[in-house]
């Protein structure tokens, strides 16, 4: 059986006149007011739930904080009488009684002996052996090339970056191979070069730059030019001289950039 009340029961009575609708509205209605009219009521109730929870949380709380309190009042009293008894002055002193003095750390290490040698440690020998070994070799290699006076390198050599020389300023007329590459000399009347170091059964070159105030120019015994003429020079002029050999210096092979204006 249903358990609205009559006034919503539609089941029982579906006729939906207005008076039938009017009478489902008025109860409606009224149960709302009865609900309104009691919401003190209800309120009263929820404010009393929370006020038996907050006392029921405070006699579980204040305990708990009071039991830390006399915690927390021990502890300072326990750092009082500490102070007051010069623990902690006490407590210093004796950490520092513990550590030693650069002195009597050494005489203590000093006092510690071993007889343990190269020779106790497994491999030790061996591996120390095959080390020197591998600098000998290469100190041999390095005493042999790179200490070398005149060092000969065989196969291909890269280098990878810019390669220098020496600028040899010359102070008389002789062009010595063996100071360098590149040669410097200034002029002032008539004058014959020489040659002398010529590397035998290499290939040589060198670079003459010649400041030619004045005077003629006589080349050393060997020169050829392209074409078997020597090249014309303008006195007050800077000169470039470029000369070759194969042969240790019997032929010279030369060719020039002249007249720069300096």
């Amino acid at each position: 059986m249903s358990s609205l009340p009559s006034e919503l029961d539609f089941d029982k009575d579906r006729s939906a006149t207005p008076d039938r609708m009017n009478r489902a509205m008025d109860y409606i209605i009224a149960r709302l007011r009865a609900l309104e009219s009691s919401q003190p009521e209800f309120s009263a109730a929820v404010e009393e739930l929370r006020r038996l929870m907050l006392d029921r949380m405070a006699e579980v709380l204040i305990p708990a904080y009071q039991q830390v309190n006399t915690i927390r009042q021990e502890l300072e009293a326990i750092q009082t009488e500490w102070v007051d008894a010069g623990f902690g002055d006490a407590l210093a002193a004796a950490l520092l009684a513990q550590v030693w003095s650069r002195a009597q750390a050494d005489g203590r290490f000093a006092a510690i002996a071993h007889d343990h040698g190269i020779a106790d440690i497994d491999g030790l020998s061996a591996e120390i052996l095959a080390i020197t070994n591998a600098i000998g070799s290469l100190t041999d290699d390095l005493s042999g090339k790179a200490a070398a006076a005149s060092p000969t390198l065989s196969g291909a050599i890269y280098a990878n970056g810019s390669q220098r020389a020496n600028v040899t300023a010359m102070a008389a007329l002789n062009i010595d191979c063996a100071a360098g590459n590149y040669f410097t000399k200034t002029i002032a009347g008539n004058s014959t070069f020489t040659v002398s170091n010529v590397p035998a059964s290499r290939s040589y070159g060198f670079t003459l730059e010649l400041t030619h105030t004045s005077g003629t120019v006589t080349w050393f015994s060997g020169v050829q030019w392209p074409n078997g003429a020597a090249p014309s020079l303008t006195t007050g002029k800077v000169h470039l001289f470029i000369f070759h050999t194969d042969d240790g210096g019997a032929t010279w092979r030369g060719a020039a950039l002249a007249n720069y204006s300096s």
